[in-house]
């Protein structure tokens, strides 16, 4: 099986119209540019909110070095449109008349405005699958309302609180996190549509949301909590078994066990020097230690803060227990794991910076992805993809005169 850059990819000849801002739509089409389709990012004249949104997290933000816009953006080309403008509109409309996908996370109400709707769209192109991300869904009360992930996704789907011990207030989740769960979600319906439309030779629309996909996610926090005894926030003190809460130990911040409690335990504290405990029920045994939780954390606070990770790991390892330190996204980053795998690359930004970016989790036995190419300037090749529409350098300056589209060129 040829494996490499000649290989045919996945989606080679497919064409995706992408009209994203920050990061749910625009990482669907990043994977999809990925495995090989042609993906066309379509912005405003002035661009969108992602080029400039990481001076909020203190990272540059110029044309030649916007580290944040890097990885969901690659691989992709650029037109930029003015959709209110009768030509731009048209020009978006001709565009998806050639184009296989359409990706958008515009509110639907903005989308209605536009004329570029799922509706409206059908009618003129009748095979293209029409995907659409939204907050909370299409319908409900709260279907017109706007939402990133932190609220969305982290607020309303039971994780903040279920997650967070009733010592602390719940954690502030880092941008974007649930838009790749939501991006996922809604690859996988793009894929299949794809696959009805070659059997029914129809297109389809496709719709995901931040909510939809907590819920999801948290699958077993929904479960568990329709039945008694599942009372939230959880203090580190009610835990189910002493191996729930993380500890700190000498040398890292927090470490995990994950392991069922009884079996292997008591050869654990041997190991890792705690043999006073390995024979009593109340630290070895979940019955008995859900009689004595707070005394049973509290004493392995304070044991394990004086462990080095390096004997606790070692201890685990032998046993064949199931552990991790935890990582700072520092650390992630120079993970050999990850870079072995190759979950992150190295791109050279313009700048000649250097910068570790995440990429698609998903490797094929039959070709293996090219390296990344930088995300496009503003604009930068919406003179060839209007030509490839039929548009003559003269409408093209014409348009550019009124601003109905950004070349790139002033």
């Amino acid at each position: 099986m040829q494996k490499g850059s000649n290989a045919m990819k996945p989606l080679e000849n497919i064409k995706v119209v992408e009209l994203g801002t920050h990061v749910a739509a625009p990482v669907a089409s990043r994977i999809m540019a990925e495995w090989g389709a042609d993906v066309i990012k379509v912005e405003t004249t002035k661009g969108e909110s992602y080029r400039t949104v990481g001076r909020a997290w203190k990272v540059p933000t110029t044309e030649d070095n916007s580290p944040i816009l890097q990885t969901h953006n690659g691989c992709k080309r650029s037109l930029s449109l003015n959709l209110k403008d009768p030509d731009g509109k048209e020009a978006l409309l001709k565009l998806l008349e050639t184009a296989d996908v359409f990706i958008t996370n515009t509110r639907p109400h903005a989308l209605e405005r536009l004329g570029i709707d799922y509706n409206s769209v059908k009618a003129r192109c009748p095979k293209l699958i029409y995907a659409l991300f939204t907050a909370y869904g299409l319908e409900g009360p709260d279907q017109d309302a706007p939402g990133f992930d932190t609220a969305a996704y982290w607020g309303r789907g039971g994780m903040l609180l279920d997650w967070t011990a009733a010592e602390y207030t719940p954690f502030r989740a880092h941008p974007g996190f649930g838009d790749v769960t939501v991006a996922s979600v809604v690859l996988s319906g793009i894929m299949a549509a794809l696959f009805r439309r070659t059997v029914t030779g129809e297109g389809d629309f496709v719709t995901g949301s931040l909510y939809g996909s907590a819920l999801w996610y948290n699958f077993h926090g929904i479960v568990e909590s329709q039945y008694p005894g599942h009372d939230v926030p959880v203090s580190r003190f009610a835990a189910t078994q002493p191996s729930a809460p993380m500890y700190k130990c000498a040398d890292r911040y927090f470490f995990i066990v994950e392991q069922q409690y009884d079996a292997k335990f008591p050869e654990f504290f041997r190991k890792i020097g705690l043999s006073e405990i390995a024979d009593d029920p109340k630290f070895v045994t979940v019955a008995e230690s859900r009689k004595h939780m707070k005394e049973v954390v509290e004493y392995l606070d304070e044991k394990y803060a004086s462990i080095p990770y390096e004997v606790i790991d070692k201890a685990c390892s032998e046993l064949n227990m199931v552990h991790s330190y935890v990582a700072s996204c520092s650390e992630a980053v120079n993970d050999p794991q990850a870079w072995a795998n190759d979950y992150l690359r190295m791109i050279t930004l313009e700048n000649g910076d250097e910068l570790t970016v995440p990429a698609p989790p998903v490797s094929f036995g039959s070709f293996k992805a090219d390296a990344p190419t930088l995300a496009p300037h503003l604009g930068a090749d919406s003179r060839d993809i209007l030509r490839s529409l039929g548009y003559s350098d003269e409408k093209i300056d014409a348009m550019r005169s009124v601003g109905a589209v950004n070349t790139h060129e002033d």
